[in-house]
C-alpha cells in the first residue's frame, strides 16, 4: 500500500483549466484531485507543431506547487526563465526525459501522473525511474481516431493521407499495448472504456475515474430568452460534434423550426468552428457564436442542451457541465454512452432524427418534464460526477482509504 498522502508530479500534453476544451476540463479535475492528497507539481509538455488553440488561464498556478511548460524546440538551446505565471523551459528532443527527472527530484515527488497517451508519446521513455507511476488514458486513442475516421468515411467527409493515418493509428495500438501495462494503476473515464482497455492491452489494473465538474453555485437563476434557444456547446477539432452540429441542423432541427413556425433558435458555441460549422449560420434559426470565454449567459438563456452525436468514445463532459448550470438534456444513445443516465429521468435519450426533434420539442412545451430533467441531473452530478466523487474513486481505487474499490462501476 502507497502512504496515505503523495506528492505528485502531474505530466500533460495540454494545460488542464475548467475554461478549456473537453480534454482540459478532465485534466483539470484530475489536479484537483490528486491536490487533495497531496502537493502537486504540474509539467505542460509543448512542441513546435501543437496546435495554440488550447486556453491557458493560470488557474492551476494558484493551486499547484509549481508549473513548468516544457517547449521542445530544435534550434534552441536550453534556457530557463521565470515568468509571470509558471516557469517556461526550452529542450531539444531527446532531453525531455532527464528534465522531467530534475524536477521530480527538486521537489522532493513521490508518483508520476501522466495525462492520457499523448503525453506519453512526448515524454521519450524514461518510466523506470519513477517507483509510482499512474497513467490516465481517459479514453482508448486508437479506437477513438478509428472510430472518428469511420464516421468520416460514413459521411464522406475527407481523411488527409488516409494510409498515413491508418499505419499511424496500428502504431499507436501496438504502444498502448506495449506501454499501458507498464503502469501500476491505469485509469479511463467509464466502466465501457476501462473494458475496452482491457480487452486490447490485456492490463488488468484499470480503474474508472468519471468525468466530473465543479459545481456551479448560481445555477437556477436563469433568464429564458423570449425566443426558446436550443444550445449545442463543443470543440470543433474533435470531428464527432461538427458531424453532431450538421445532423442537427439538416436532419433535426428542421422539424422543430416548422412546429413551432419559426420561433425557436439554435445556438452552437464553441473552439475552433470551421468554415463548415460557420456556414451553418445560414440556415433559418441557426446562430453560430464561436468560441466564447464565458458560457455562463448562454447557458442562463438556453432552454434546452442538445448532444446530438453519433460516435464518440470516452464520456461527454458537455452533458455533465449542462447538469452543473441546470440545464435540460436531449442526447443520442451515444452521445450519452458511458454516463449513469436514465431517460426521463435526468435526460431524455433519442436515436432518430423524428425521435430527437419530438423528444426537444416536448422539454420545449413542457416546464414540469424541464424541472424534472433539470432536478434529476442536478442530484446525479451531486451523487457520481462531483469532485468529491472523483476523490472516492480516486482512494477507492489506490487503496488509500477502508472504502469498497469498485474498478468497472461509478456508481
Amino acid at each position: 500500500m502507497h502512504p496515505p498522502f503523495n506528492n505528485t508530479l502531474f505530466v500533460s500534453f495540454t494545460y488542464p483549466t475548467f475554461a478549456g476544451s473537453g480534454s482540459q476540463k478532465r485534466a483539470a479535475s484530475l489536479v484537483e484531485m490528486l491536490i487533495m492528497q497531496g502537493d502537486v507539481c504540474l509539467l505542460v509538455i509543448h512542441q513546435e507543431t501543437q496546435s495554440s488553440s488550447a486556453v491557458i488561464d493560470h488557474s492551476m498556478d494558484r493551486l499547484c506547487r509549481a508549473v513548468y511548460h516544457l517547449h521542445v524546440v530544435q534550434s534552441a538551446e536550453p534556457d530557463e526563465a521565470a515568468q509571470e505565471y509558471g516557469i517556461q523551459i526550452t529542450c531539444k528532443p531527446g532531453q525531455v526525459a532527464s528534465t522531467m527527472r530534475g524536477i521530480y527530484e527538486q521537489y522532493h515527488l513521490q508518483q508520476l501522473f501522466v495525462f492520457r497517451i499523448e503525453t506519453y508519446c512526448l515524454m521519450e521513455g524514461g518510466l523506470n525511474f519513477y517507483p509510482v507511476k499512474y497513467i490516465d488514458l481517459d479514453e482508448l486513442s486508437s479506437r477513438r481516431n478509428q472510430l472518428i475516421d469511420d464516421l468520416k468515411q460514413k459521411t464522406g467527409a475527407m481523411i488527409t493521407n488516409q494510409n498515413s493515418a491508418q499505419r499511424g493509428n496500428r502504431l499507436l495500438g501496438l504502444l498502448e499495448k506495449k506501454v499501458i501495462p507498464e503502469f501500476d494503476h491505469v485509469f479511463a473515464a467509464s466502466a465501457f472504456e476501462a473494458n475496452e482497455i482491457c480487452f486490447h492491452t490485456n492490463c488488468s489494473r484499470i480503474n474508472v475515474l468519471p468525468n466530473v465538474l465543479p459545481e456551479v453555485k448560481k445555477r437556477f437563476k436563469h433568464t429564458r430568452a423570449v425566443v426558446p434557444e436550443i444550445l449545442f456547446v463543443g470543440s470543433f477539432f474533435y470531428y464527432p460534434n461538427e458531424d453532431a452540429v450538421h445532423y442537427f441542423v439538416n436532419a433535426i432541427f428542421p422539424i422543430i423550426y416548422q412546429r413551432l413556425q419559426g420561433n425557436v433558435r439554435f445556438c452552437i458555441v464553441g473552439f475552433s468552428a470551421s468554415e463548415s460549422v460557420r456556414s451553418l449560420a445560414d440556415y433559418p434559426g441557426v446562430v453560430c457564436y464561436g468560441a466564447q470565454d464565458d458560457l455562463t449567459t448562454h447557458y442562463a438563456k438556453a432552454s434546452l442542451v442538445v448532444v446530438p452525436l453519433r460516435a464518440g468514445t470516452g464520456t461527454r463532459i458537455k452533458i455533465i457541465e449542462a447538469f452543473t448550470q441546470g440545464c435540460p438534456v436531449v442526447s443520442t444513445s451515444i452521445g450519452a454512452a458511458g454516463l449513469h443516465v436514465t431517460s426521463g429521468d435526468d435526460i431524455i435519450l433519442a436515436d432518430t432524427s423524428e425521435a430527437f426533434a419530438e423528444a426537444c420539442l416536448n422539454v420545449l412545451h413542457d416546464p414540469i418534464l424541464a424541472e424534472r430533467l433539470i432536478q434529476g441531473g442536478y442530484q446525479l452530478h451531486q451523487r457520481l460526477y462531483s469532485l468529491r466523487a472523483l476523490a472516492r474513486h480516486y482512494r477507492a481505487a489506490i487503496n488509500l482509504s477502508n472504502e469498497k474499490s469498485l474498478p468497472f462501476c461509478e456508481s
